[in-house]
């Protein structure tokens, strides 16, 4: 059975599971967190929930297995030996970062994994993705076996050979096989002999475009699966799921009476945007020359990122905030004086005594996966694009006081585009939307509200959008036929929203 557990940042989505784990303690458990800090964090408040349970507390049942308390090299073997020494009495309850967790999908046997209900903190990589251009793709290519739907697997008698590449190359030596050893091609076979993802290979002129996507089918056996993840349904996962294996999720039962954020702390958040309307929030748009807008200036002081952080420090004007933002932007002049968060945020809870959050990361597909899950999963432009990249801007807004539930104080958020700063006053009941913080000239032509005003008379925002994917998707389901967007518009979606 798949579930999900699905509300609010702050909402007391993990509190909820490790009260349940308290209460169900006759199987075992697996529970899954996206870094080492935070399988530390649900380590020691499991401890406090199972005070009552020395059987637990005092005997090591209750396992934390990452490398800050495993030998390096020693943490996959340790996982699987705390889930294989299954002491029915005393079910194990086991806690491991997303990686190992993978590894014991394909580790673990049938019988073993029905043993475990399985929660999964912050969902599972929808997608790999690898690009590869070597001077010869013919050499690498002979080795995989493409369908007509790109589909991929290891060629026949080719198998071992990949599982050398992927887990053993030191055997590639003295077999004239050592030119496969490159990180790329790597990476590649290490995504064909897992089973836990579907491999779509793609070759063009120059590379070989490899996109792997998480398949349900490892989870199965488990005696139950439940994601928590914080706007579940506008996260990629469930979408692709849902298209592709026909999963469908139920709601974990232990989340009535959950706190939600988006109805308490809407009218306390002012939401502002850098960009202006209709420009896109990209990493080659921050790293333009700011007094230009020419594209890929090198020196980080010149870039419009650098501008920004002037405007967001102006803003604050010495009030305490953190902020995020890709690697690539160093902060080299100190300009940002709040603390930084790291980019991929999700669960840590040391940011809430700010109220003001600055989201200035871009996360974006690259054109070429862009395109191929278009054709994979039938979805708009805009709601992909909704669905990659605004979770993350959402649970970086999700790091400030807004988690504190008795925090009254007004909360001041800065994102990258004008479309995140709607889609978060779509959710946050009460938000106010206050415009541009300084500026930056436009970047990049049209608005897509003037765009669309030219081709049809209509302005499309991203819930329309997004509105008219679901509903394609759901016309294709059912066999019956698509109208055009405009037509689609006018005699559903307004009506729907009561226009």
């Amino acid at each position: 059975m798949f579930q999900k557990l699905s509300s609010s940042v702050g909402s007391g989505k993990t509190q909820a599971v490790l009260e349940y784990i308290r209460e169900n303690l006759g199987h075992g458990f697996i529970y899954v967190a996206p870094t080492k800090q935070l399988c530390s964090e649900i380590y020691k408040r499991l401890l406090k929930e199972l005070h009552a349970h020395p059987e637990y507390v005092n005997y090591g049942p209750l396992c934390l297995i990452t490398s800050d308390n495993v030998k390096p090299g020693a943490v996959y073997g340790k996982a699987l030996e705390a889930c294989r020494n299954y002491n029915p009495d005393v079910p194990p309850i086991v806690i491991v970062t997303t990686k190992t967790f993978e590894f014991l999908l394909e580790q673990l046997l049938p019988h073993e994994k029905n043993r475990f209900e399985a929660f999964v903190d912050e969902g599972l990589p929808a997608i790999q993705q690898e690009s590869f251009s070597p001077g010869d793709k013919e050499q690498f290519l002979q080795y995989l076996q493409v369908d007509e739907t790109g589909l991929a697997s290891a060629s026949p008698g080719k198998k071992e050979i990949l599982e050398w590449v992927a887990r053993a190359p030191k055997k590639l030596k003295g077999q004239n096989l050592e030119h496969l050893a490159v990180s790329a091609f790597r990476s590649i076979c290490e995504l064909i002999v897992s089973d836990n993802y579907d491999v779509f290979v793609t070759e063009t002129d120059k590379s070989i475009e490899v996109l792997g996507l998480f398949s349900p089918e490892p989870l199965k056996h488990f005696k139950r699966i439940t994601l928590i993840v914080a706007i579940f349904e506008r996260t990629l996962l469930p979408i692709l799921w849902e298209k592709r294996h026909g999963i469908e999720f139920d709601d974990f039962p232990n989340q009535d009476g959950l706190f939600n954020a988006h109805t308490s702390k809407g009218a306390l958040m002012t939401i502002w945007h850098v960009l202006r309307e209709g420009d896109h929030p990209s990493k080659r748009n921050l790293s333009r020359n700011a007094e230009t807008t020419e594209i890929n200036e090198k020196e980080e002081s010149k870039q419009i990122i650098s501008k920004i952080a002037h405007y967001v420090e102006e803003h604050f004007a010495g009030r305490e905030y953190c902020w995020a933002a890709n690697d690539s932007f160093r902060n080299e002049e100190k300009i940002l004086s709040g603390v930084r968060m790291p980019v991929r945020s999700a669960g840590l809870d040391h940011f809430r005594q700010h109220d003001g959050v600055v989201s200035l990361e871009c996360i974006n597909p690259q054109p070429w996966v862009k395109n191929r899950l278009q054709e994979l999963l039938g979805l708009e432009d805009d709601y992909l694009y909704e669905l990659w990249r605004f979770s993350n801007t959402y649970q970086t807004v999700g790091r400030c006081s807004l988690r504190v539930r008795e925090n009254t104080q007004p909360i001041e958020v800065v994102v990258v585009s004008s479309s995140c700063a709607k889609l978060l006053a779509e959710l946050f009941e009460g938000s106010k939307i206050a415009g541009q913080l300084g500026n930056l000239p436009r970047l990049t032509g049209l608005t897509p509200k003037e765009k669309a005003q030219n081709l049809h008379g209509i302005s499309y925002t991203p819930a329309d959008n997004s509105a008219y994917s679901k509903y394609k998707v759901r016309q294709i389901n059912k066999g019956l036929e698509v109208l055009s967007k405009d037509i689609w518009f006018h005699e559903i979606r307004k009506k729907n929203v009561g226009e």
